[in-house]
């Protein structure tokens, strides 16, 4: 059965796997290759006329193991006999008579045991253990029959390359021949225990011009069939597959004739000469064409069909098989091997209604596609948001090596665009003070008295213009009247007076001026050693500021500024216009005395304290 030796020769093409792997899938099954196995063990009691189902049985067995992994199982049964295998069946049948006729003479000698192996060896599935096979097994759930038109091997490696099934399961090496993308073979019931082939690992098989991406699927095929099969049992005497395959190697020659003549000069065996002859090449081309247009059954269309059909001709049904109509196709599929007569009188008919899980029903799709219809609709929901369409998790790799992989030389450039994209500092501003008109003047005042050496006379003018300045601004601006300030507003005011006490004093000159200890020279060097920012908070409460926390030398601003009367040190304080309030009259309680710029002028601002609010946000001009 099958070509010899060949599953050893792909051995880098398949693997040692568990038959658990099919779970939840749809498998298609060469009966076949159980039944004779469950035949052999019981093939004397038939022989010998006893009714036994022990076959039945053993096939069950391993069905049911799959109907546990929740698959869907398709048996497939050998049909009528192929014109293209008559050789081969005459060769086996003539055999098998052989043994039979052996086994009943030493059953009439009274050797039971050696006339029991001898029926062993003739065993032979007949019409009959088909029809009870398919009895026994139509009924079940998740189990659907097919009958090849002929053999079973084109019908499983159909249903594959049609994607009805995910795998085949069989012990027939033919099956690599026909193409098939996965074959599960020599499965142990014990253990679970199988040869997986894969045909993507096919070209590991091979070296030189056959290996990788040089390897052709036609050249591994007439490999096989040079080496021997059943389409031409003896092949080219002499040649196995190694021999085969070394000579493929060689060539790429297409043309049939003109190869197969190549042969005995490639492989140095002039002996082979004589064996390629016309004949020879016409049984060759027989068997490849046999491969490739051998007639199969489509349980969709309820037709038959060849196997491919670019390049099917007519002629070729004188060996690959006879196409049969419509109504007869499908009464054979179905189980009536006896085709012959009515249809009224077949037992296997389709019922009424079709089950949606069915090879037989139009919704069939196969449980592996199923399942991988439901990868793809649960990928979509996770890439999809409403309107909004996200990239899978495969694409966003991608899209990340992509990113990866763009100027991953250029060390600079990577550097200059981290820092561009890097989220830029907020720069802090420096609170600044509220801006008074006594802050200017004192300011200008200490200017000129560290360049011009003043006299009494001067001072006395330069102090009244002074008073009329302010008294000019006063009218104009309301005063910030002192009141009862809430403990945010006490807060906000001493971080002003805070501000002041962090302004550095102003440089010290030395001037021409000679000693005096005149009133007005006291406060014109009383004036540079205070500091030019004087709030009026400063002046009206002064218990305040000498109170408040004093700048320690080498200190951080931060901690100075920070008291721990301040709630949250880094909210700014905000400021509104206030209603306008009548001027500050003159005091005249000490009109006599010198004017004290520091004790009598007040600082007016156009805003007052209300609150406080976060530092993002600013009040728009």
């Amino acid at each position: 059965m099958g070509i010899s030796g060949l599953l050893p020769y792909v051995k880098n093409a398949c693997r040692t796997s568990n038959i658990r792997e099919l779970a939840g899938k749809s498998v298609a099954v060469d009966v076949s290759c159980f039944l004779h196995k469950g035949l052999t063990g019981c093939m004397d009691k038939i022989h010998m006329g006893e009714d036994t189902q022990s076959y039945l049985y053993y096939v069950e067995k391993f069905i049911l193991v799959l109907l546990k992994m929740d698959c869907h199982v398709v048996l497939v049964f050998d049909g009528r006999p192929l014109p293209a295998k008559k050789l081969t069946n005459d060769s086996r049948r003539e055999t098998r008579d052989a043994n039979i006729q052996s086994a009943e003479i030493l059953l009439a000698k009274g050797l039971e045991r050696e006339a029991r192996d001898k029926f062993r060896i003739a065993t032979k599935i007949s019409p009959e253990i088909v029809e009870n096979a398919i009895r026994f097994f139509r009924n079940r759930e998740n189990v659907d029959i097919v009958v090849a038109p002929y053999e079973a091997d084109a019908e499983l490696a159909y249903l594959m390359k049609s994607k009805l099934v995910d795998a085949l399961i069989t012990e027939d090496s033919d099956l690599i021949v026909f193409g098939c993308e996965k074959i599960y073979f020599k499965w142990q019931i014990a253990n679970g225990e199988c040869t997986v082939y894969e045909r993507q690992n096919l070209s590991k098989c091979f070296t030189g011009e056959l290996s990788g991406d040089k390897f052709d699927f036609i050249k591994f095929r007439r490999i096989c069939i040079l080496s021997g099969c059943d389409y031409i049992p003896a092949g080219l005497p002499g040649v196995g597959l190694s021999k085969a395959t070394n000579f493929f190697q060689k060539t790429s020659i297409t043309d049939l004739p003109t190869l197969l003549k190549r042969i005995p000069s490639y492989l140095n065996a002039p002996k082979l000469k004589s064996l390629i002859t016309s004949e020879f090449i016409e049984n060759f081309d027989r068997a490849e064409k046999t491969f490739k247009y051998q007639i199969v059954f489509d349980p969709r269309e309820r037709t038959q069909k060849p196997f491919e059909n670019d390049g099917f001709s007519g002629e070729f049904q004188i060996f690959s098989g006879e196409i049969l109509n419509q109504k007869l196709a499908q009464r054979l599929a179905l189980g009536n091997v006896n085709i012959e007569r009515e249809s009224i009188k077949d037992e296997f008919l389709l019922g009424a209604k079709i089950e949606k899980w069915s090879i037989w029903s139009a919704e069939y799709i196969s449980k592996g596609a199923q399942r991988a219809q439901k990868q793809l609709e649960e990928e979509k929901k996770k890439t999809t948001c409403c309107a909004f369409k996200l990239d899978s998790s495969s694409v966003q790799k991608k899209k990340r090596k992509i990113e990866l992989s763009d100027d991953e030389d250029d060390i600079v450039k990577q550097f200059m665009e981290d820092v561009e994209n890097s989220p830029k500092k907020k720069k802090m501003k420096v609170m600044e003070p509220i801006s008074d008109s006594q802050s200017s003047i004192t300011r200008k005042s200490l200017e000129i008295l560290d360049i011009i050496e003043l006299s009494p006379e001067k001072i006395e003018i330069l102090e009244e213009r002074k008073t009329e300045k302010v008294e000019r601004k006063s009218e104009k601006a309301p005063v910030l009247r002192p009141t009862k300030s809430s403990p945010v507003k006490r807060a906000a005011e001493e971080e002003v007076i805070h501000e002041t006490e962090l302004r550095p004093p102003p440089i010290l000159r030395k001037t021409i001026s000679t000693p005096s200890t005149s009133k007005h020279e006291k406060f014109a060097k009383l004036e540079k050693f205070k500091s030019p920012i004087i709030s009026t908070e400063s002046l009206n409460s002064p218990s305040t500021s000498t109170s408040s926390t004093k700048r320690i030398l080498g200190q951080s601003k931060y901690f100075t500024k920070n008291s721990p009367k301040l709630s949250n040190p880094f909210r700014c304080p905000a400021f509104i216009k206030p209603s306008p309030t009548p001027p500050l009259e003159k005091s005249t309680e000490n009109a006599d005395k010198p004017e004290n710029i520091d004790e009598k002028v007040e600082v007016t601002s156009p805003f007052q304290t209300v609150g406080f609010k976060t530092t993002g946000l600013r009040r728009k001009n």
